[in-house]
């Protein structure tokens, strides 16, 4: 489904004339990349990540959002910043970031009224899911690193 034209991606762009994002690209010990669907945009898929807070910095915004929805507290210096692209919906910024964490060690404990489904996926095959045009570009480039 295309991403412009859909109810609820218009809807973004009215309410929310600029937005900044912040998004981390949670890998494990297998280098796979975690992958959601939420409740509210269930057709694409994107990593972990939300909007920013008035006043607040990227790497504070996707330490937070890494436990609203995953309960998964990382340390600062645990973020790895990737990439900044332009927002998908109108005015704003993306800050993409990726963190590793041992699959033995950190459990994730998923939101399930924000999150429909996960997935952990090689990052070439993350590529190939439907995703907004930031992520996807964010996930090229990590195929490429």
């Amino acid at each position: 489904m295309p991403v412009l034209g859909h109810p609820l991606v218009e809807r973004e762009r009215l309410e929310n004339a600029e937005r900044n994002v912040a998004v981390v690209g949670l890998r494990d010990s297998n280098d796979r990349i975690l992958m959601i669907r939420t409740r509210r945009l269930p057709e694409w898929w994107q990593p972990l990540g939300g909007g920013m807070e008035p006043g607040e910095a990227p790497e504070g915004a996707a330490l937070r959002e890494l436990f609203e929805e995953a309960k998964l507290s990382l340390e600062l210096h645990e973020l790895e910043p990737v990439a900044t692209e332009s927002y998908d919906f109108g005015e704003g910024t993306v800050h993409f970031f990726q963190a590793h964490i041992d699959s033995e060690r950190d459990s994730l404990k998923f939101n399930e009224q924000e999150i429909l489904e996960h997935r952990w996926l090689a990052v070439n095959d993350a590529v190939r899911l439907d995703t907004f045009p930031a992520t996807q570009a964010f996930l090229v480039r990590l195929s490429k690193a």
